[in-house]
């Protein structure tokens, strides 16, 4: 996101003085960070998320060691605050790795759940991971309109007791969102890529995009 990256820069400069339509979808894989080329989001089964950060990195006297350091300094007093929102054994965000290439570094985070990754960026744009009852309780569902990647039908939360079990995803932002499970039920801001695991947003940045996944 454009100011996590902005605060990524603002660190350097401190250092220096992301089947067919029915069923054909391509394995999922999480990518290695040396594949990594632009800014990524990768939500497994689970809700945990992984972050990619893409910034420029082009000054030979910029260290990788000494941005890293920096930004662990910078999670110790966030995952203190935001303990209280994972499970007593779990991390709320870890630095996982750097990689530095062509003038860029890439930064991977790993973020307990979407609320976690949310309240780590700036403008503190908005992300939920967890089943559809639970996004349904919290409100997200109550504007939302989610179709059908198979048929394009509009699904009604409130009718399919089934569906309240499956995997949402609901995110803001311009990056690109990998999911682990079959995309199932998209909003209609949202695009499927050919891999079948790839979303992108098609509109303003602060709208909500949805995927409940199979």
């Amino acid at each position: 996101m454009k100011s996590r990256k902005t605060k990524i820069l603002g660190l350097v400069l401190a250092a220096s003085i992301a089947f067919c339509l029915v069923g054909c979808a391509e394995e999922f894989t999480v990518p290695q960070i040396t594949d990594v080329t632009q800014d990524l989001l990768v939500i497994d089964e689970s809700g945990m998320v992984t972050s990619y950060v893409v910034a420029d990195f082009d000054k030979d006297y910029y260290v990788e060691e000494e941005l890293a350091e920096m930004i662990l300094e910078e999670l110790a007093p966030f995952n203190e605050a935001l303990r209280g929102f994972v499970p007593s054994d779990v991390m709320p965000a870890v630095l996982s790795d750097t990689h530095r290439f062509d003038g860029n570094i890439v930064v991977k985070y790993i973020f307990a759940n979407g609320y976690v990754y949310g309240q780590y960026q700036l403008d503190k744009k908005d992300c939920f991971t967890g089943t559809v009852g639970q996004a349904l309780e919290k409100g997200y569902l109550n504007q939302a309109k989610l179709l059908s990647v198979k048929n394009g039908k509009q699904l009604d939360v409130t009718t399919n007791e089934k569906i309240l079990e499956r995997q949402i995803v609901i995110w803001q932002g311009e990056i690109p969102v990998l999911v682990s499970g079959k995309p199932e039920y998209l909003s209609a801001n949202v695009t499927l890529s050919e891999d079948m695991h790839t979303l992108k947003i098609q509109g303003a940045e602060d709208e909500y995009a949805y995927c409940i996944v199979k």
